[in-house]
């Protein structure tokens, strides 16, 4: 310990001085002459020269000192020589900075004198000193020593009278998060915060001068800023050479002061829990002589009892005499069981007040055995009598409630059941509680019913939910269902209500509503075919009407055209034998000649006239579909050749079938047709060709709506319309023929989503104005209802569609 404290002898010092501006250095002969100083002006050079010999310390100007460089001092502090900062003006920053980068003392330039120097020679020396001792190889006995203080868990250190650490263990390197080397020779203010540093300075400082130990507790701050609490005893001792040194033993109290203020909060908030906690908080002891005893009462006492903890605590079995003497021996009874088995205690009991009011505690505690025998029960007791009250009421209205209440578990089975359970579906509750519920459900409601338990058992609340339960007679019982999970109980508490009468209600409502529906629908149909087909009626007569008014015009021109071609042809005979005869008539008759041209006359007359035949004979053809499309005098059914039908609505269609050439320009649409020697068909003829007029009117507006919207891949493909008729056999058991009459068009198709709804009424893929949704309906009618046939539709997008009548040949009567 002696060597550690031991001071230097004075001998000749080795300085080395950089400085830049070597005219600015001072005389230094006069400083110190027992002081060599070796003179450089350049750092590079003074590196050199550290290489070359050894150097006691060195000077530096602050001119190097300004470019920030925190490693330029560490090639002279890694071989242990103390540097000096030398200031040419009072710069608090830069001689921090200084210090920072290693530099054990700095000194302003222009108040540097002998004394100056040499008390800081001094104290740069001491500091090498301490360095190079820290790092000798210590003896035998100073090993033993530094070991010892090494291995102990409390930081130590010694301090010499300058309040510099001369020696440190490794605890109380770790305390400050540094090395040895950085430690030794450095004071407090070289680690700590200022305010800190001062404190340990004063409390080292009345150590020295007073030569008593003392004992303080302080607080530390480590290099990282983390404040500790220590408490430190400091002894001072007296070397040989007279020196004294200050040793210091430091106890972390960092983790029992948490533990202390934790422990104080704690029961801070506990009392505070205690006061605002409703009821009496206690520890009740039971000695193994069954000796009755109370630990701990909070002031909840005074709330339950009327009288202070105290007494309690003095007397339990004040408590006891409480007790309604009915509930007492039960009361006993838990105590000694709970004692006996160490098994949670909970009971429920009356007591008596001074004024006789009766009221309901509830106690809850759990034992503990203490290691000499006595049990210990930490507890609480809270008053329940509201809650005994409401109990009571629960009860009542649970038991005279007309909807089923419930009571049951998570695994599928009730625990409590009211009376309106037995009498809604008959079975006795003993039965109810033996059986899973699930067993009651219907089959077909049951996978429902588990999915709502599921959705229970993970905390959901069900608010409605509808299921049958079985009766005792077999018949089933609709319930609606509110239910609330309670997981800590793993219980479902549910209330239902027996809504049979109502799904009954509801059942032969939506039956009516049913019937309703198709009664308007039915009757919105039968009214839009009487409309439609009134308006063929009218529509039929007017044809039939303008048929026949058309008839007999052209029945008297087409009767006259014949004889008048036969006068014309005998008067131009005339007129050419009178040329023959008399080749040189009078200027009057030639000049009549020439200005009749009489030779145009007589061959545009008679291709004039064979004009107005083809023409009247048109007519007639026109009349004739007119009259055969309206069918009037063939409403029943008759035997007709469906061929004449298809014929006469393309002839009155035949405007539309043409080339347009005013809004679409669309060319003449092309009709193929491949007809079948189809025998006589009884039908009703006008009705027939009523469904041929729908569906070739649909499929020419299909290829008009299809010209318009053509992309140009599609500019070569012709409007085309495709009548194909054939005989087939019926696949019913009669084995009766069928006329088969396919009508296809290849415009744009229908889509598959609409072609389901084709045949409702009033459906229509048309613009506003242009269809009634009611053609193809009709259609479907005529076909289906009065002519037991089919009709289909079968289209492809993009493509075309085809529709397909099918009608027997001859119709069952």
């Amino acid at each position: 310990m002696s060597e550690i404290a031991t001071n230097l002898l004075p001998k000749p010092l080795n300085a080395l001085w950089v400085e830049k501006n070597l005219a600015q250095a001072p005389g230094f002969a006069n400083l110190n002459p027992a002081v060599v100083f070796h003179l450089t002006p350049s750092w590079s050079v003074a590196l050199e020269q550290l290489d070359q010999q050894d150097f006691d310390l060195i000077f530096i100007s602050s001119a190097f000192l300004e470019t920030p460089s925190d490693d330029l001092i560490a090639p002279f502090e890694r071989q242990g020589i103390p540097a000096i900062a030398i200031l040419e003006s009072d710069n608090p920053d830069l001689a921090t900075q200084a210090l920072d980068w290693g530099a054990v003392d700095y000194l302003l330039k222009a108040e540097l004198d002998r004394s100056t120097l040499q008390r800081t020679l001094r104290y740069a020396l001491r500091f090498r000193q301490l360095r190079e001792q820290a790092a000798k190889p210590p003896d035998q006995q100073q090993e033993m020593l530094v070991s010892s203080l090494n291995v102990l868990a409390d930081p130590v250190f010694i301090k010499d009278e300058c309040h510099r650490f001369l020696f440190v263990n490794q605890a109380f390197c770790q305390l400050l998060g540094r090395s040895f080397s950085e430690i030794i020779g450095r004071s407090d203010y070289d680690f700590f915060p200022p305010e800190q540093a001062a404190v340990f300075w004063e409390k080292d400082e009345l150590a020295m001068q007073t030569g008593k130990p003392n004992e303080n507790e302080e607080e530390l701050t480590h290099s990282q800023g983390k404040v500790q609490v220590i408490s430190t005893k400091k002894s001072v001792f007296e070397m040989p050479d007279g020196q004294k040194i200050l040793v210091g033993v430091i106890r972390d109290l960092t983790q029992y002061k948490h533990q202390e203020r934790a422990l104080i909060n704690s029961e801070k908030r506990f009392a505070q829990l205690a006061a605002n906690v409703p009821g009496m908080i206690y520890q009740f002891c039971l000695t193994s002589e069954g000796g009755r005893s109370f630990i701990y009462v909070s002031e909840g006492c005074r709330e339950l009892y009327g009288v202070e903890p105290e007494i309690v605590k003095q007397n339990a079995e004040f408590l006891f005499q409480t007790v309604h003497p009915d509930d007492l021996p039960m009361l006993e009874q838990s105590i000694a069981i709970s004692a006996q088995t160490l098994q949670p205690w909970r009971y429920e009991w009356r007591t008596l007040s001074p004024t006789g009011d009766l009221r309901w505690l509830k106690g809850a505690s759990n034992p503990d055995l203490q290691a000499n025998g006595d049990i210990i029960w930490n507890g609480l007791l809270t008053e329940i009598t509201e809650q005994k009250l409401a109990e009571h009421e629960r009860d009542r209205f649970f038991t005279l409630s007309l909807d089923l209440l419930c009571i049951a578990s998570f695994e599928g089975y009730f625990k409590r059941l009211n009376p309106s359970w037995t009498a809604t579906l008959g079975y006795s509750e003993t039965e109810l509680l033996s059986l899973q519920f699930i067993e009651l459900v219907h089959p077909e409601d049951r996978q429902d019913t588990l999915q709502a338990l599921q959705n229970l058992t993970q905390g959901v609340k069900i608010l409605k939910f509808e299921n049958r339960y079985r009766s005792q007679d077999g018949s089933y019982r609709w319930l609606s269902w509110v239910a609330a999970p309670f997981a800590e109980e793993g219980l479902i508490y549910a209330v239902a209500r027996d809504i049979s009468d109502r799904k009954q209600a509801e059942e032969e409502l939506r039956e009516k509503a049913q019937q309703l529906k198709k009664t308007i629908h039915k009757l919105t149909s039968t009214q839009a075919q009487l409309v439609q087909t009134e308006k063929m009626a009218s529509l039929g007569q007017l044809v039939a009407g303008v048929a026949h008014e058309i008839n007999n015009p052209v029945s008297f021109i087409s009767g006259n055209i014949t004889p008048a071609m036969n006068y014309a042809c005998d008067l131009l005979k005339v007129i050419e034998l009178y040329q023959q005869h008399y080749p040189h008539p009078p200027a009057t008759l030639l000049q009549a000649i020439e200005s009749y041209d009489l030779e145009f006359l007589s061959s545009d007359f008679p291709q004039l006239l064979q004009s107005m035949q083809e023409g009247a004979t048109r007519i007639t053809e026109i009349v004739a579909s007119l009259r055969n499309f309206s069918r009037l005098d063939e409403a029943h059914l008759k035997a007709v050749n469906l061929h004449q039908g298809i014929e006469s609505t393309l002839m009155i269609l035949q405007h539309r079938l043409k080339a347009q050439n005013e809004q679409i320009e669309r060319p003449a649409i092309q009709v193929i047709k491949e007809f079948d020697n189809l025998p006589l068909v009884e039908c009703h003829p006008g009705q027939i060709n009523q469904v041929f007029m729908n569906i070739l009117s649909n499929a020419i507006d299909a290829l008009e709506e299809y010209w318009m919207s053509r992309s140009g891949s599609e500019a070569k493909r012709m409007p085309t319309l495709s009548i194909r008729t054939t005989t087939q056999k019926a696949k019913d058991p009669q084995g009766g023929k069928l006329a088969t009459i396919q009508i296809k068009d290849n415009g744009k198709g229908i889509s598959p989503a609409l072609q389901t709804r084709l045949f409702d009424p009033f459906f229509t893929t048309k613009p506003v104005g242009k269809g009634t949704g009611l053609g193809l309906y009709i259609s479907h009618q005529i076909i289906v209802d009065k002519h037991q046939g089919s009709l289909t539709c079968r289209s492809e997008f993009g493509k075309g569609t085809e529709f397909k009548i099918q009608i027997p040949i001859r119709t069952s009567t």
